[in-house]
């Protein structure tokens, strides 16, 4: 599989000794490296302890987050954005383990 940025994001090949995770965009496997998330990057957590205040636009990692095709409580892990509520970037949905 090709490594593509998401859209706005800086390119993998740029980044070094980041953390790496795994995510889907538009239906498709993708990888994505913890700087893509942008400096507005908080950290990895459960849902639960995902931060409450956080500002428009900041980012994490749900660590516990259904991709799509996964199943209620075997969720293993999606970039996420604050708009509101913290959404996953592959659906735009609020994110759910």
């Amino acid at each position: 599989m090709a490594t593509k940025p998401l859209a706005g994001m800086p390119s993998a090949s740029t980044l070094t000794g980041a953390e790496l995770f795994y995510a889907q965009q538009a239906g498709r496997d993708v990888k994505v490296v913890a700087s893509q998330l942008g400096a507005n990057f908080l950290g990895s957590f459960l849902i639960v302890a995902l931060p409450s205040s956080p500002q428009t636009g900041n980012t994490a990692y749900a660590t516990n987050g259904l991709k799509m095709g996964e199943t209620t409580g075997s969720g293993t892990g999606v970039p996420v954005y604050f708009q509101g509520v913290w959404r996953t970037f592959s659906s735009d949905l609020p994110v759910q383990s």
